[in-house]
């Protein structure tokens, strides 16, 4: 009998042996399926971070390619502040770079940034030409003041040749020595005269002329300065094209990237939700099966144990009433025995008195 129950007990344990095998077999696939989810996601979130460097680093070297810009266009305006230009202009130039370090140093955009400077070269421009203009308007002013001189010039030259054809006829004409030397001494005086204004046209004629080379000289630096601009502001707009485009680039790439990690990351969560359903699922039906399993069999040996005790006590009652009636039997045979001893010694008793 304990043997028997010992081989159920067995048959019990190797069940629930095989079920928590089970069981451990089932929670290692699904350790092992979350590890390669979670290495798909470190691997997604690696790439991501990779992509992230990578457009970092591209907009680093944006950022550098704008500052390189920048300084440029600064060392073009400090070249431009140190041209022999008027204070008017100067004041202005100054003032445009004061409002230009403003812009660049209130700014947190490099498109801002970009755009300010072709801003302020544009007006820089437009001072240089309205300059020119002026310069030139001066330049024509002066242009007509010289010709006017040298009319005067002229003038003064055919006079001083009318005094000397009148002195000449005086000196013919009048036969007083004296009359003719005062004369002579008033004519003198008067050329002096002439002399001077002549003299005196003459340095305002050279004066004009450096003022004429020297406005020539600003208009040609003005010119050369106004096509160095014209050429900065251009290579400006073509650079800020180019950086507009790879920041849309850039800006399309992050979009797209996020738009991946936020899909992959639902997908993943989705995912890992399915499969802790299904392994959930699947657990609790394994688990309820063994349950029923166990019950069966807890029963079945329950009523096999009921009838193997019904059979041993049925057998115990024939055993013991079987014992019983030997033991009536022997009970007999020894009262019979114990009634031919006692005969027997009666017997002997009676002979050894006898």
């Amino acid at each position: 009998m304990k043997k028997f129950y010992e081989i159920q007990v067995g048959k019990i344990r190797a069940q629930l042996a095989l079920s928590v095998q089970a069981q451990r077999e089932l929670e290692q696939t699904l350790q092992q399926e979350r590890t390669g989810w979670r290495g798909k996601e470190n691997e997604m979130e690696n790439k991501f971070a990779e992509e992230r460097k990578r457009l970092a680093k591209e907009l680093d070297q944006a950022r550098a390619q704008i500052q390189a810009a920048q300084t440029r266009l600064r060392m073009e305006k400090t070249h431009f502040a140190t041209l022999q230009i008027s204070d008017a202009l100067a004041e202005q130039v100054e003032r445009c770079r004061q409002e230009m370090e403003i812009l660049q140093k209130s700014s947190s955009a490099d498109k801002v940034a970009a755009a300010g400077a072709l801003d302020e070269v544009a007006q820089v421009q437009r001072i240089a030409e309205v300059k020119q203009r002026r310069l030139q308007q001066e330049l024509e002013l002066s242009e007509a003041t010289r010709q006017e001189l040298e009319s005067q010039i002229k003038s003064l030259v055919g006079q001083v040749d009318g005094m000397k054809e009148e002195l000449r006829l005086n000196e013919e004409i009048y036969s007083d020595q004296k009359e003719l030397q005062r004369e002579s001494e008033k004519l003198k005086r008067d050329l002096q005269v002439l002399h001077h204004e002549r003299d005196d046209l003459k340095s305002r004629y050279e004066k004009v002329s450096a003022s004429s080379s020297d406005l020539h000289q600003k208009i040609a630096l003005l010119t050369a300065d106004k096509t160095f601009l014209q050429d900065a502001k251009t290579q400006l707009e073509d650079q800020v094209a180019k950086l507009r485009s790879t920041q849309q680039d850039m800006q399309e790439k992050v979009n797209t990237l996020q738009e991946k990690l936020d899909g992959n990351l639902s997908q993943n969560s989705q995912l890992q939700s399915e499969t802790r359903l299904h392994f959930e699922k699947k657990l609790d039906d394994e688990m309820a099966k063994f349950m029923e399993l166990s019950k069966r069999e807890i029963e079945r040996i329950r009523n096999d144990g009921q009838v193997v005790y019904e059979r041993e006590n049925r057998l115990l009652k024939e055993a013991r009433d079987d014992a019983l009636k030997h033991v009536e039997v022997l009970q007999a045979r020894l009262t019979s025995v114990q009634s031919a001893l006692d005969e027997k010694a009666n017997m002997l008793n009676s002979k050894l008195w006898e």
